[in-house]
């Protein structure tokens, strides 16, 4: 079996991989039959160090600390005998790739179980009072009586959708005042959505659904999965995370996702904070 960085990034969890494999030593004297033996294993693995040449360049030092950070070590970019034995490259003894692959898989697999065990199961509805509310969050601006034109030049993804967005010519704006969404399929189950500016023509790509999305001509608040229609399908105890209801609240160039908060003791106005990364 092959195992890639890529698939590696996303398992290996931290340093107990490499208590959970028996070594812990201060660092070696680097060797070229060392620094061989460690980039041959790194490329079995998936990595790339470059050529296996015995040389300490650049990609090497980047393959090594890639690793590193795969399995919870200090990801330094340097060999030392603790990494020369998680890898089973140590040259005075070396050890078959199956093994080290057979250990690496079992302690992955251990880490997935607890990470499912780990992970919640069912989504939990926020209170109602909590959830933000369309009245909350007001259009801006004045409204456009009818979209003129789509700029297909100013986003990437609305070359994927011409027949829809063409469409929306020649409709009135349905959402923030003066935009139009547009829904389109993106798969199985799912619903993606463009904001079409009626004034100019601007495409604004927005989130993705998967039981669809709900909306305000006089508001900028735009909803993914809609509480009621995941009612619809799940019983509130029993709802899976990818279902969850999601609030978005559009700036005329971005969608950013809100919080639903539980107001003050007698504050009526549930409050929305805009998440931190969408800055």
């Amino acid at each position: 079996m092959r195992m890639n960085g890529r698939w590696s990034r996303r398992l290996w969890g931290t340093a107990a991989l490499a208590v959970a494999l028996g070594f812990a030593a201060p660092a070696p004297a680097q060797s070229v039959a060392e620094i061989r033996a460690v980039q041959q294993r790194l490329t079995e693995l998936g990595y790339d160090p470059g050529e296996v040449d015995g040389l300490m360049g650049s990609r090497t030092r980047e393959a090594i600390a890639a690793f590193q950070a795969d399995v919870g070590m200090e990801h330094t970019g340097q060999i030392t005998l603790q990494l020369l034995n998680i890898l089973g490259a140590n040259p005075n003894a070396p050890r078959p790739l199956e093994e080290i692959q057979a250990r690496l898989v079992d302690i992955i697999g251990a880490r997935w179980e607890q990470a499912e065990q780990a992970a919640p199961r069912y989504w939990t509805p926020p209170p109602e009072e909590a959830r933000p509310r369309f009245a909350d969050h007001p259009a801006d601006g004045p409204r456009n009586p009818l979209v003129a034109h789509v700029d297909f030049a100013s986003n990437p993804d609305a070359a994927l959708f011409t027949d829809a967005l063409t469409a929306a010519i020649g409709e009135p704006p349905d959402f923030a005042g003066r935009y139009r969404i547009v829904q389109v399929g993106c798969g199985t189950s799912c619903q993606a959505a463009l904001a079409v500016d009626a004034a100019t023509g601007q495409v604004v790509t927005g989130p993705t659904a998967e039981l669809g999305i709900d909306y305000r001509a006089d508001s900028r608040l735009l909803v993914v999965n809609p509480i009621e229609r995941v009612t619809a399908v799940f019983a509130e105890d029993q709802i899976p995370p990818w279902a969850a209801t999601r609030w978005f609240l559009f700036d005329g160039s971005r969608f950013l996702p809100l919080t639903p908060v539980v107001p003050a003791a007698g504050d009526e106005t549930a409050a929305s904070n805009e998440a931190a990364a969408a800055d």
